[in-house]
């Protein structure tokens, strides 16, 4: 990981490549795919997966504000598709290159970034 501050102080992350490879994340599918249908808490859910040295699993929300994490993100955490659990990230796109990311980790609960 290689962290650097930009001129308008931010700070930028470079966690290195991201493996998308469902057996490496780890994540049961029977294929690779871009994103991924998973029922919980009885609704369907649309995320994609991905492994940073360790599992995510990552779900686009209208507004990080109002995303059901507290709820939705536990019952995700520890689906049976996970075998070894999982961060859920709740991820609002406002630009281009700018996201707002919530995130419920694994074992320690909520995160917000921006």
């Amino acid at each position: 990981m290689v962290l650097s501050v930009t001129e308008d102080e931010l700070v930028r992350v470079n966690m290195g490549e991201p493996n998308f490879e469902p057996a490496q994340v780890p994540f049961r599918a029977n294929k690779a795919e871009k994103t991924y249908i998973m029922r919980a808490a009885e609704q369907t859910i649309l995320c994609g997966v991905v492994s940073m040295g360790n599992p995510h699993c990552v779900i686009q929300v209208d507004n990080v504000d109002t995303a059901a994490v507290e709820t939705l993100g536990p019952v995700l955490e520890s689906h049976e598709r996970f075998p070894e659990r999982a961060n859920i990230g709740f991820m609002q796109v406002v630009r281009r290159e700018h996201i707002r990311l919530r995130v419920y980790e694994r074992g320690a609960g909520t995160r917000r970034q921006r």
